[in-house]
């Protein structure tokens, strides 16, 4: 399973295209660790779909066909590593452990709305606010890597991140239900 998706970095004044390992999702509640080797957290909204078919240069047109269900969930970084730069940088910076908070999947409806309580900031956003709408975030991706069952594609649902603290609690209601409630540790 894969984790793919896209991301606005207002210092490079574009979106780009994230990749996470399995290790990096938190799912079913469990509490989210700020790691060891970082003090600042900073989460970013996103909008999340399974992939539930095999493709490859799936074109945006066609791309609702390859998923059924969605959630939202927050997309984590470490910005003080992102700016070491390269390699090293991206992969600490994004890619380390339960980096990916993710609720539990619904049906897929294009005109649900979103709420997500970040302790500091209350967020209530529709799908009109993704950095990339769901099609063309996975025509972008599925030119890359071939998109597999249980894939996971996240789109942010904002540009600037907000940081976390220890002891909040966060949470996200897709049409005022819950499907993610996650302690910051």
């Amino acid at each position: 399973m894969k984790i793919a998706g896209i991301s606005y970095y207002s210092d490079l004044g574009r979106e780009g295209m994230y990749l996470k390992p399995d290790s990096a999702l938190l799912v079913n509640d469990k509490p989210f660790f700020i790691p060891a080797f970082t003090d600042l957290i900073v989460a970013k909204p996103c909008v999340i779909v399974r992939i539930n078919r095999m493709g490859r240069y799936i074109s945006s047109r066609f791309a609702q066909r390859y998923f059924s269900e969605y959630t939202i969930g927050l997309n984590l970084s470490a910005p003080n590593e992102l700016s070491i730069g390269g390699i090293d940088g991206a992969i600490r910076g994004t890619a380390f452990d339960n980096s990916f908070i993710v609720g539990k999947f619904v049906p897929y409806n294009e005109s649900s709305a979103f709420d997500i309580d970040l302790a500091s900031v209350q967020l209530a956003v529709s799908q009109d606010a993704l950095v990339l709408s769901l099609p063309s975030a996975i025509e972008k991706i599925s030119q890359y890597i071939t998109l597999r069952n249980g894939d996971m594609i996240g789109v942010d649902l904002c540009y600037e991140g907000t940081i976390l603290n220890k002891e909040t609690i966060v949470r996200g209601e897709i049409d005022k239900e819950q499907v993610f409630s996650c302690k910051i540790k």
